[in-house]
């Protein structure tokens, strides 16, 4: 479970660095 919560805040943070770079 926990893992899971982590590859989504992962996923969270790259999401918002590619709107960031554009």
């Amino acid at each position: 479970m926990v893992g899971l919560l982590l590859l989504k805040q992962l996923e969270n943070l790259s999401d918002e660095r590619v709107v960031l770079q554009f």
